[in-house]
């Protein structure tokens, strides 16, 4: 079975981000991996210090894809976005490695690579916004050949190890998805086309 497992620590991160006294009983792994990702976008967006209006779109385009019709998905994701720009949570080690804890290899590829993807919304993949995405890899256990599959998926550059690219396509396959939310598995259909595997 692919689940995830909510302890007390991210219980009580993503109360504290929200404002909100959160059951773990009903929060679900989509809010988790959307909770994440709203970190890890927020960091690449201030990382070089200019926040452009493509990068606000491609935040609320990358929402549209993990968010579904749940009126309480919507609210905490709103809650959340304004949680972590108040405690700096992009800026926040073990924050992000809360986070990140409970979510599959998979999920966090599809983590990383929605990173990526916000890093080039501007057309170019800044320097210190990829010094940042090497660090969340780095604390998301993502192995080199998996990083620079996804890198190159975005900079349009041949990868380093082209086995890499087959394993990220593997690990972002519908099945690694299927039994924890089904917009998780459209969200990796989308990211599996923009990285041009399918």
């Amino acid at each position: 079975m692919n689940t995830w497992q909510v302890n007390s620590e991210v219980v009580y991160l993503l109360s504290k981000i929200t404002g909100q006294d959160l059951n773990p009983r009903t929060i679900r792994p989509l809010f988790i991996f959307v909770a994440a990702a709203i970190a890890v976008l927020r960091g690449v967006m201030v990382m070089d210090k200019v926040v452009v209006a493509e990068e606000e779109a491609r935040l609320l385009d990358t929402l549209d894809v993990l968010l579904d019709e749940d009126e309480e998905v919507y609210r905490l994701t709103q809650l959340t976005i304004r949680g972590i720009d108040r405690e700096h949570i992009y800026l926040d080690p073990q924050a992000l490695l809360t986070l990140s804890n409970p979510l599959s290899l998979s999920a966090r590829l599809l983590l990383l690579a929605f990173g990526y993807e916000m890093s080039a919304a501007d057309g170019t993949i800044d320097f210190r916004e990829q010094m940042y995405l090497h660090s969340i890899a780095s604390r998301l256990q993502i192995e080199m050949p998996h990083l620079q599959a996804i890198e190159a998926g975005f900079t349009r550059d041949t990868p380093s190890f082209p086995e890499g690219a087959a394993q990220v396509r593997e690990l972002l396959g519908d099945d690694r998805f299927e039994e924890i939310d089904p917009i998780l598995v459209k969200a990796a259909r989308y990211m599996r086309s923009k990285l041009e595997m399918v």
